[in-house]
């Protein structure tokens, strides 16, 4: 019995983990319909889960101004705004 469950234990945890886990973030419905919006205008029209995410991403980090990394996105993206100007 004990080996069984460790056996499985870790394995469906992992599996669970990783195919669940990244759209574990915790999306609200208002959140997950402006993503999808956006994704409808710019020609998207089966999104996959990363590009949903993505979206969501974004939008906090406009938002909440959250991680680096969108503030990385977000000022690269003011740069090709000006440049067009």
């Amino acid at each position: 019995m004990g080996k069984s469950t460790e056996e499985k234990g870790p394995m469906q945890m992992g599996k669970s983990t990783e195919e669940k886990g990244p759209m574990q973030m915790d999306i609200n419905l208002f959140e997950l319909q402006d993503a999808l919006d956006v994704l409808k205008e710019k020609g998207v029209s089966k999104p996959t889960k990363e590009e949903i995410e993505e979206e969501v991403q974004k939008k906090r980090g406009e938002k909440y101004g959250s991680t680096g990394s969108l503030r990385r996105k977000s000022s690269s993206n003011n740069r090709i705004k000006k440049d067009r100007n």
